[in-house]
């Protein structure tokens, strides 16, 4: 019998005269070799091209490889899917008269309708991107929460879509509908195939491609017409080139993943049998063989340099630099053409972009760096999941359920990377895949040790507590008090104190504060101290559950009403649970019980305050009584806590209710503050008529009002039943009308708690607590004078909100 090659071998032509002498290679990569081969052309058994490989006419022997099996459907030399050209490698272009839609070649219409088709779909393109640059020169004012909020969801969507247009970028082969959706997504990675172009002016590749990078570009002068369009016929107000950048600004930020895809074609490339490899978005052109592919390259260069460098330069500029604008007086036209960069975000992570344009850069690059299936599926993954985790952390979007969407849209993609690998043969680098299984191994393991040794040294070595004092204190009752001792402690003494108007954070972390972070508990108690839920963890907490770590101390007010024996049983009862159940938080009523009996049984210090505490100079001495954490009984100097009315020329008088702990509180809250900003005016001098003997007829007070610089008049709970206080104000009142020495500001300040006074309270209470017109020395009636004070705009001082 005949001498020939075996099954996947073939014989070489120039050999096999000879059969002893005939050399068999082994069979091309992509290509099947029947038993007896032969490179003969005039042979009947040849090497053939398997499913998803084709050779060219011209070169028999080289298979390479398809994006597809409708591509080339194998079997034989130069043999193409349908409407396909055979001479093209890869069966990458379609044939004369064809354009690309899909994965398939459909033929042209021919004529004019394909020229109408690519002018039509032009220009609803065009009025797309106008429609944007309408949108986003809108100015910040004109757009509500609503709006922006739909215009950052749209955004998102279109971010995860063009996400998806990365995946068609992989070494994937994508399941319909897939497949057919990835296919229709090219038109955002500025693929103009769609629009016939092919039709027009043929299936030349570097021509495509160039015709794609100028999109971005061109559409900046439509950009700038439209916003130069609207400023000439609408009431719009903004500035042409700010609109303008910010528009353009916008768009780039909508389309980046698309730009970066569009300009990195050329350099995504997939490999052949023999090691050569073809553009994946061009497999007609040969990777850094071709004429064409060196064209592709520089126009890719260009392109990077003219939109996405620039772009990411000036988000990295306007994050930089953001504070700087904020405080500049000239930097409105900045901050209008970089607004773009920060409506999205919630203030505190107005630096969030950079980060988001990284993940998206760094998506993109994927499939330029690793060209293996599943080393571009893994390196995905982590990307995804890690910039996941940076968005639940710092939850940047302005809205709740713009952060979910965002989170929920992540994992879509994750899924759908998923199932993509599932679903694929994928062929695996065994070295690759064992490198970046370390990489993640080491940092499971690293952060799975770092962490829990970081806590265990934090435990064992950092034991410096972040607060010396935690005042534990009613709102409603001594917000006021707790603030001014505060203010004492850390201005005078230079203890750092927590308060949970300025200092809380996180209300599941208080009690593992007061536990870990406290030096001294200071229970601060008022009427309702003890029946507050918070304050009965706080004081729990710090004597049952700190081993000791954390000093307490009660200071008791004249308002608190003390309790013989605490139970478990009366508790719940006692305590208001409305806000919170201790329970959640493993504190338990008999731990209450036993705290609270302990806290006012013998066992921790108490500072006891005399009903007529009514003086800054007495918080100065409970602070210093708090840092020795010793109980003390109040041995105050009566002569010096009666002064006289000061006569000074241009102070800043200070009127408070005398009788409430609070208002004197607030008062010396509002002392310390002035103090601070007039500081640099020495002249200045403040009058707080609380700390006086302040009789509101004397010569001394009325002098003091009469040569006052301003007047401000705190109104607390109390202050219009307050004889003293009612008949200040009217002195006040009273005085500026008749004198017309008496330039002084009136100011009424309202504190927590305050209620402006209705007709009842004109026609029954003051009649009864004001003095008469002639102790006044005017003709006006008290409730003449007191209406005409409540027409002066009142400032709101908040002793509950933070500093």
């Amino acid at each position: 019998s005949d001498c020939v090659c075996e099954a996947g071998s073939y014989a070489l032509s120039s050999t096999a005269v000879d059969p002893l002498s005939m050399t068999c290679l082994s069979c091309p990569g992509g290509m099947t070799c029947p038993l007896g081969s032969s490179d003969n052309t005039s042979s009947d058994v040849r090497p053939i091209p398997n499913a998803g490989y084709m050779t060219l006419p011209s070169d028999a022997l080289k298979a390479y490889k398809c994006l597809s099996d409708d591509y080339c459907p194998g079997g034989s030399t130069g043999v193409c899917g349908s409407h396909r050209d055979p001479n093209s490698i890869a069966c990458g272009l379609c044939a004369s008269g064809s354009f690309s839609n899909g994965s398939e070649c459909t033929p042209c219409s021919g004529g004019i309708v394909d020229v109408l088709f690519f002018a039509g779909l032009t220009v609803l393109a065009v009025i797309a991107v106008i429609v944007v640059a309408i949108v986003a020169s809108r100015g910040a004012l004109t757009q509500s929460e609503n709006s922006v909020m739909v215009g950052v969801s749209a955004g998102l969507l279109l971010t995860g879509v063009q996400t998806l247009s990365v995946f068609d970028q992989l070494s994937i082969s994508w399941f319909e509908p897939v497949a057919f959706f990835m296919s229709v997504l090219r038109l955002l990675n500025f693929n103009l195939s769609a629009l016939r172009t092919e039709c027009i002016w043929g299936s030349d590749a570097a021509l495509g491609y160039i015709a794609r990078q100028l999109v971005a570009p061109l559409s900046i002068p439509v950009i700038l017409l439209t916003v130069s369009v609207k400023f000439r016929f609408t009431d719009f107000r903004g500035k042409i080139l700010p609109s303008t950048a910010n528009a353009t600004g916008v768009i780039c930020h909508i389309f980046f993943i698309s730009l970066i895809v569009s300009t990195s074609g050329p350099f995504i490339c997939y490999k052949h049998p023999d090691d050569s490899s073809s553009m994946r978005s061009s497999p007609s052109t040969l990777c850094f063989q071709a004429s064409d592919h060196t064209i592709m390259t520089v126009a890719a260069g260009v392109s990077f340099l003219l939109i996405p460098i620039p772009f990411m330069a000036a988000a990295a500029y306007g994050t930089l630099n953001y504070q700087k604008l904020l405080r500049s007086a000239t930097s409105g036209v900045k901050l209008h053409s970089l607004h773009f960069l920060f409506n999205k975000f919630t203030p505190e992570r107005y630096y969030y972009l950079p980060f988001l344009l990284s993940r998206s850069l760094l998506i993109c690059l994927v499939p330029v760096i690793f060209s293996e299936a599943a080393s571009q599926v893994l390196v995905l993954s982590v990307i995804l999941l890690a910039f996941s985790l940076l968005q639940m952390w710092w939850r940047p979007w302005r809205g709740d359920w713009v952060n979910i969407m965002d989170g929920t849209l992540t994992l879509s993609l994750e899924l759908m990377l998923m199932a993509g690998s599932l679903a694929a043969g994928m062929t695996v680098d065994g070295n690759t895949i064992s490198i970046i299984g370390t990489c993640i191994l080491a940092v499971f393991f690293s952060l799975g040790i770092a962490f829990p040794v970081g806590f265990l040294f934090r435990l064992l070595f950092c034991r410096k507590k972040l607060y010396q004092c935690f005042l534990c204190h009613h709102k409603e009752d001594a917000a006021a008090q707790a603030r001014l001792l505060k203010m004492l402690l850390q201005g005078k003494h230079g203890r750092r104190v927590f308060i949970d108007s300025d200092d809380l954070r996180d209300l599941g972390q208080l009690f593992d504060t007061v536990k870990v972070h406290v030096a001294q508990l200071v229970v601060y108690l008022t009427k309702e101290t003890l029946r507050r839920p918070w304050c009965a963890g706080e004081v729990t907490t710090a004597i049952m559950g700190s081993a000791g770590s954390v000093d307490v101390i009660a200071v008791i007010t004249p308002s608190f009403e003390g309790v013989d024996n605490f139970s478990a049983e009366d508790l719940p009862e006692y305590i208001d649970q409305s806000g919170v159940s201790l329970q959640q938080h493993d504190i338990f009523w008999e731990d209450v019980a036993v705290a609270y009996n302990r806290l006012l049984g013998q066992e921790f210090p108490k500072i006891k305050i005399p009903t007529n505490l009514l003086h800054r100079r007495d918080y100065d001495q409970l602070a210093r009584g708090i840092l020795k954490g010793k109980s003390f009984t109040f041995a105050r100097d009566e002569k010096s806590a009666h002064q006289p009315v000061p006569s000074e020329e241009g102070a800043i008088v200070i009127s408070a209710d005398a009788s409430s702990a609070e208002a004197v509180a607030a008062s010396g809250i509002v002392t310390i503050k002035l103090q601070i900003i007039l500081q640099a005016l020495s002249e200045v001098k403040l009058v707080s008529l609380a700390e006086c003997d302040a009789d509101p007829f004397e010569f001394a007070t009325i002098r003091c009002l009469k040569a006052s610089r301003a007047i401000l008049v705190l109104l607390s709970s109390g202050t219009l039943t307050s004889t003293a206080q009612v008949a200040t104000l009217l002195q006040a009142v009273s005085l500026r009308e008749q004198s017309a020495s008496c330039h002084s500001c009136l100011i009424p300040c309202t504190l927590p708690g305050f209620t402006f006074p209705t007709e009842a309270y004109y026609d029954q209470v003051l009649p009864a607590i004001a003095p008469s017109p002639l102790d006044l020395g005017t003709m006006k009636t008290p409730q003449t004078l007191m209406k005409k004070f409540f027409r002066l705009i009142a400032v709101v001082i908040g002793t509950h909100a933070s500093d």
